[in-house]
């Protein structure tokens, strides 16, 4: 027979265990199990043992309409202080179940954080492309979506449905779109092929003014002065049209496209005023700068754009690894070559673009080493070369493909035919503190029911996103009608239900 003590013991262990179902699967484990990574859910869940509104006391188990499979992990990173992500679930719904039961994602294994990172880092920069708009989509409610994407940027959607007495706010999305958004209507496709069309010109003409036989003929330079004057008053026109209808003038200022074209049309405004020197000459070369705006219309120049971008580290490490062996074979080519070869290398400065041109593996032929161990150093320095540019290069070339085939598939993606309700953070650990003082029942206490509810009524209040603030890991995603059943529940076992009224 067992002895009192292991029927204590085996009492205090039955009285520990809970039973947590997740989507359907139950899970058992210890309250004390749950306390070992504190402020998160589960933590709470066992400090307020079985006082909460996830406990069904007729099933006697902890009910959450969560991912099943991730919370497996999440419970093991209990049990075993590791925590891991499926390979089978995508980061961003992994960051999102993290993110319900308090925890930081930046508590993952190193095993599973390349990966994690590498799939929330595609997200973020996937966003910057503007799917959405690149996506093919026809149809009345495709013109829709665009008309709501634009005017969501001026403030408010029902500008589109406002009266004549707003008009100027009507117009504004609407020219903008025009200018902007070449795929929002065919008068915006054909701006869009104007401007194109304009940008060549443009560049056309600035190359052949630099031809010297056509300098000597009149007649042909009067032709291209026209084209530029015609260009010049267009780009001018455009770009005064951009500025007065853009949404924000911050974004405005910082794109530097919009620099590029004050700079391009400055040039042609100084000629008419003859102030013109040969110090801002060089601002026409801007000009040539404008065929960047055409690309920018283009797919994959955006997603190589971007590449790079996403890709600074390796880029920076490209330019410091190369700065080692260049500074040491210009230095070691110097002393082999300065005693014969003087007028080629006549300092280790002056040996930085032979170093350059080396390393780079260009090869241009007009500063080259004449003794024998000053080729053995052009060797070396040239097999250096490729094995610092190939190993970051090949980084650079994965990384696009990985973006231009998730850019890809994005885009091929048919769109959603219906919308999920919009979720707003709510904190369940605010609410439990709100009405916990109304335990004894007392009409004196300092919450109020009442005010509460009406702070869930808006979930974007004041109270909500300050207290989100400062404690993000406490933060719960849910609905509007969530919240309120949550309030109801929460009064009813703390003893505020007279407080309670629908907002």
């Amino acid at each position: 027979m067992p002895s009192a003590a292991s029927g204590t013991i085996f009492e205090a262990l039955r009285e520990d265990r809970i039973t947590i179902n997740v989507g359907g699967f139950r899970h058992n484990t210890f309250l004390t199990t749950l306390k070992n990574i504190p402020d998160t859910r589960l933590s709470w869940v066992a400090e307020n043992h079985p006082n909460s509104t996830d406990y069904d006391p007729v099933l006697g188990e902890y009910f959450f309409d969560r991912h099943p499979h991730i919370f497996t992990e999440v419970l093991n990173y209990y049990r075993t202080g590791k925590l891991h992500c499926p390979v089978d679930v995508c980061s961003a719904q992994f960051q999102d179940e993290l993110s319900y039961w308090g925890i930081n994602d930046r508590d993952i294994e190193p095993c599973c954080w390349v990966l994690y990172k590498r799939q929330i880092n595609t997200e973020e920069t996937l966003k910057t492309f503007h799917l959405d708009n690149a996506r093919k989509a026809s149809g009345d409610e495709a013109k829709k979506e665009r008309k709501r994407t634009i005017a969501s940027l001026f403030g408010s959607e029902k500008t589109l449905e406002r009266s004549y007495r707003e008009y100027w706010r009507q117009i504004r999305p609407k020219v903008w779109a025009l200018l902007d958004d070449p795929r929002s209507s065919m008068a915006a496709k054909v701006f869009i092929g104007l401007t194109s069309f304009f940008i060549m010109i443009s560049v056309t003409q600035f190359c052949l003014s630099t031809v010297t036989t056509i300098k000597e003929h009149p007649t042909t330079m009067h032709v291209l002065r026209t084209l530029d004057f015609v260009t010049s008053i267009w780009f001018t026109v455009e770009f005064l049209l951009r500025l007065i209808f853009c949404p924000d003038l911050k974004n405005f200022a910082r794109n530097p496209m919009n620099w590029i074209d004050v700079l391009a049309v400055l040039p042609f405004y100084l000629s008419l005023y003859r102030i013109g020197t040969p110090r801002t000459s060089w601002l026409v070369v801007m000009r040539t700068l404008r065929i960047l705006r055409i690309f920018s219309l283009s797919f994959s120049f955006q997603i190589l754009f971007h590449t790079l971008m996403s890709s600074k580290n390796e880029l920076l490490l490209v330019f410091i690894s190369l700065i080692v062996p260049i500074i040491l074979f210009s230095s070691m080519i110097y002393f082999a070559e300065n005693e014969v070869n003087q007028e080629m290398f006549p300092s280790i400065p002056e040996s930085f673009w032979w170093a350059i041109v080396t390393v780079t593996t260009l090869g241009y032929g007009d500063v080259v080493p004449v003794t024998k161990l000053g080729k053995i150093i052009g060797s070396l320095c040239a097999i250096s070369g490729v094995i610092i540019i190939a190993i970051p290069v090949s980084v650079i070339g994965s990384n696009f493909s990985y973006f231009y085939m998730q850019a890809r598939t994005r885009i091929q993606q048919p769109r959603r035919s219906t919308k999920m309700p919009t979720l707003a953070p709510v904190s369940a650990n605010l609410l439990y503190k709100r009405f916990a003082r109304r335990r004894s029942g007392s009409s004196n206490s300092s919450v109020n029911g009442r005010s509460l509810v009406r702070r869930n009524s808006n979930l974007k209040g004041k109270a909500s996103t300050q207290y989100r603030k400062r404690s993000m890991r406490k933060s719960e995603y849910i609905t509007h009608g969530r919240a309120l059943e949550m309030s109801r529940m929460l009064a009813k076992n703390y003893g505020a239900e007279a407080f309670l009224e629908e907002p």
